[in-house]
C-alpha cells in the first residue's frame, strides 16, 4: 500500500477530532500521539516528493548536455581518500 499525503493528512485530522472529542486524558494523548505521527509521515511524503522531483530534474538537465559532470570534478582534487597502508 501507498500511502499519499491526502491519506496521512486525513487520518491526522481524524486523530485530531478524536482527540478534541475524548474526555479521557490517556485517550487524548494517545490520539494527539497519532495526530503528530501521520502528520509527520504527511510531511514526510512531501520531502520525498521534492527530492524525487530534483533528482528527475537533475538528470534531464544531465541528458540535455546541460550540466557537466560536475560533481565528479569536484571530487577529483588528486587526493586519494582512500588511507595509505605502509
Amino acid at each position: 500500500m501507498v500511502l499519499s499525503f491526502e491519506f496521512c493528512e486525513r487520518r491526522a485530522d481524524e486523530a485530531a477530532t478524536a482527540a478534541a472529542g475524548s474526555a479521557l486524558s490517556n485517550v487524548k494523548d494517545r490520539e494527539l500521539r497519532s495526530e503528530a505521527a501521520w502528520r509527520a509521515l504527511a510531511y514526510q511524503i512531501i520531502a520525498i516528493r521534492k527530492a524525487r522531483e530534483a533528482i528527475e530534474e537533475r538528470k534531464a538537465l544531465e541528458v540535455a548536455g546541460l550540466i557537466v559532470q560536475a560533481d565528479a570534478d569536484a571530487d577529483d582534487d588528486g587526493d586519494d581518500d582512500e588511507p595509505v597502508i605502509d
